[in-house]
């Protein structure tokens, strides 16, 4: 990655780390070591809390949580875990977690009854002995600020994937720069530096970096958990947010005007059609019971991302998915109807 693509990235961080207007740490659970539908009695513990995979196939997790509205804001469900998970909300299966998906948008409010079913198994069907779940946060994030750090991240990596030299990847480069200096970002406080940390340690790059920086990061994240009085005596501080955001809502009228005026500079004008879409192993790399597993994660989070994103479509061909899940799952099968 180029440094200044990087620099971008790091801006990208601090503006999704200021998104941030209300957190809620879940850190007391109740825990079985069974699947849900036979999890009958649970025990108290505290995360993190690890367990051993080849001995414990699934394991339950269950909390209350308070959801509620915050005006401009959606509450999303952040979850650190080393394997594959099934979220459940008031006992609908609502979202899959595997390494690309750890953040769960929630629309519901009120009460709820949150239920994380944890498999000892990878994204690739591979068994995981030692597998950890390490945090849980409720993070409200401001719509207009994450969007629009969600969009130049999409546009970073659209950048990072051109030939050094080309010329649309020069242009896009200079469009971003140009657009991110409107949004001078004075300082960042001691309750987001947490969830910045773990931004920046999800970044690939830094997932291979030295293990001093990785450590150093640790660290720091700590400070900002246990002594945030201290961080703010070194200066660091929450920009005033409401000038902040004013930034951003114009900055992200800029981005466009920009993008609009290199398309018709390009006159290459035309429509992108993409389309969502499940290939799941059924028995080969995995028992039928986690194939049925990996459906239900894959189903749950589209129909999801279908109730957030009505424009969104999604393919799934086997008709053996829509039979066990209409057998096991019948209320999602309904779902899944509707939207057909």
């Amino acid at each position: 990655m180029e440094p200044h693509v990087l620099r971008f990235k790091n801006k990208v961080f601090l503006l999704k780390a200021l998104s941030l207007i209300k957190v809620i740490r879940l850190s007391e659970w109740l825990v079985s070591y069974y699947p849900l539908s036979k999890a009958k009695t649970f025990s108290k513990v505290k995360l993190p809390h690890r367990f051993n995979g080849l001995e414990n196939h699934v394991v339950t997790f269950r909390t209350k949580v308070l959801i509620d509205e915050v005006p401009n804001a959606r509450p999303y469900l952040l979850l650190k875990l080393s394997s594959n998970a099934q979220v459940y909300l008031d006992g609908e299966p609502y979202f899959g977690i595997d390494f690309f998906h750890k953040e769960v948008p929630i629309t519901k409010y009120g009460d709820v009854d949150l239920v994380i079913e944890v498999f000892n198994r990878g994204l690739h069907g591979e068994l995981i002995e030692d597998v950890v779940f390490s945090d849980a946060i409720i993070a409200y994030r401001d719509h207009d600020i994450y969007e629009f750090a969600v969009f130049i991240d999409s546009l970073v990596d659209f950048i990072n994937l051109l030939p050094r030299n080309d010329y649309l990847r020069v242009r896009l480069e200079g469009i971003v720069s140009d657009v991110l200096r409107m949004i001078p970002i004075e300082g960042i406080s001691p309750e987001k530096v947490d969830y910045l940390i773990d931004l920046a340690l999800s970044e690939p790059l830094l997932r291979q970096a030295h293990s001093l920086l990785r450590g150093l990061l640790s660290n720091l994240r700590l400070l900002a958990r246990e002594a945030p009085s201290k961080l703010r005596d070194a200066g660091f501080r929450e920009p005033k947010y409401e000038e902040l955001k004013g930034r951003v809502i114009k900055a992200k009228e800029h981005l466009i005007k920009l993008l609009n005026e290199f398309s018709r500079e390009l006159d290459k004008v035309g429509s992108v059609l993409a389309q969502g879409h499940s290939h799941i192993d059924l028995a080969w790399l995995w028992p039928p019971s986690t194939g049925l597993r990996n459906v239900l994660r894959t189903v749950s989070t589209a129909l999801r991302l279908l109730e957030l994103y009505p424009e969104f479509t999604f393919t799934m061909t086997s008709a053996l998915y829509y039979k066990w899940l209409k057998e096991n799952y019948p209320d999602l099968f309904k779902k899944i109807k509707e939207y057909v």
